[in-house]
């Protein structure tokens, strides 16, 4: 029997709830060996709830242990790059929560020392990878929406202090908007309308401080040092333009918006900080918008009648996935996922199987470890 990879955590923060939950749970080729944070009783607590073997004192005893194979690096933005710099220095293979750093010249330097080390360095978001990204992705590819000229993304929000219990770091540096949600959005555009050439934006710090509104720190105030409204526009070496917007300082009722508009038609993509959809096609000659199953099957978690479900025998082993809608031919300028097996290991857990029971389609479908049994993720 193959040995599981072991993990040790650093950071039990908000976020690390729901990896200690499917690393402990759902996944069988990981084990959590060990978590480490700052404040020892979120460590403690951690350690007792999901029966974690070791508790370190500081991060460098999970560095220095040489049973760990993986560093999972959830501390706060700003520090991402000095703890995986030093656990990469270490000799240790990092999955760092998004960002990998919180500049472009800290996530360059970090990765040539993994490839100047020989060590696998991965770091979310790791969403696209899902059925909702890649049903979207299946449906470009093949031509439902003819030749792709165009997309838009929006995530609107009145900013994290509204429910996050300590929320100051996303005011800081290596926080913001853009940063802390757009990597989810910036990542599925890539992989659905190819690489981008040129990027042009507007940014503005709209309010001085915020207040905290939740418990324990109701009524404290926070200095933003980051911009929190973000315009920008991106020209796709295609030739296709996009627009992303993010924000922390507008009321809206929905947060997400995503669309892939091409020559023959338009996609709605779904959130891109979820693994599942709905995925939405409109056609001019249908005259209404049509939800889609999902390229990769069931997920396990699905509710009955809810997104992501499939009908039987879906998908199809040969033809075209719809055939009852039109298509103007394939427009492939990106190879499959599925039929590029690298990708898969671009990160370090993304070949990860879950359990369950329908075996045969582990293969073909991604599943996270910050996902939710309702397949959505947290940022």
């Amino acid at each position: 029997m193959i040995r599981p990879i072991q993990v040790a955590m650093i950071g039990v923060g908000c976020i690390s709830g729901i990896y200690l939950k499917n690393i402990t749970g759902l996944f069988r080729d990981i084990r959590l060996l060990g978590v480490c944070d700052l404040i020892r009783e979120r460590a403690e607590t951690a350690q007792k709830e999901y029966q974690i073997p070791k508790l370190y004192e500081t991060m460098y005893d999970a560095f220095a242990d040489p049973e760990v194979d993986i560093i999972l690096n959830l501390t706060r933005p700003y520090e991402h790059f000095a703890v995986t710099k030093a656990a990469l220095e270490a000799g240790k293979h990092v999955y760092s929560e998004k960002p990998l750093g919180a500049s472009l010249a800290e996530g360059q330097a970090l990765k040539a020392l993994a490839e100047e080390r020989g060590l696998l360095l991965g770091g979310a978001p790791d969403t696209f990878l899902g059925a909702g990204i890649q049903t979207c992705r299946k449906l470009i590819e093949d031509g439902y929406i003819g030749i792709p000229i165009g997309s838009a993304a929006f995530m609107i929000c009145r900013g994290h202090e509204r429910w996050h219990p300590d929320p100051d770091f996303y005011y800081q540096y290596g926080g913001g908007p853009m940063i802390d949600m757009g990597p989810y959005y910036l990542t599925a555009m890539v992989n659905l309308m190819g690489p981008i050439r040129r990027v042009n934006a507007a940014t503005r710090r709209t309010f001085a401080q915020r207040m905290i509104t939740i418990s324990p720190l109701a009524g404290t105030p926070i200095d933003v040092n980051v911009s929190t409204y973000i315009a920008g526009t991106v020209e796709y070496a295609s030739g296709a333009l996009g627009t992303l917007f993010t924000t922390f300082d507008v009321y809206y009722p929905s947060q997400a918006r995503f669309e892939v508009y091409g020559s023959e038609g338009t996609l709605l993509v779904p959130d891109p900080n979820t693994f599942g959809g709905p995925v939405c096609l409109y056609r001019p000659e249908s005259k209404e918008v049509r939800e889609l199953p999902l390229v990769f099957g069931e997920l396990p978690w699905t509710r009955p009648g809810g997104h992501g479900q499939c009908p039987s025998g879906w998908p199809p082993r040969s033809g075209r996935l719809y055939p009852d809608l039109p298509c103007t031919g394939s427009h492939r300028r990106l190879r499959n996922l599925r039929q590029d097996r690298r990708v898969g290991r671009t990160g370090l857990l993304f070949s990860v199987h879950p359990l369950g029971a329908n075996e045969k389609s582990h293969r073909t479908r991604h599943t996270g470890l910050n996902q939710t049994p309702d397949g959505n993720s947290i940022s």
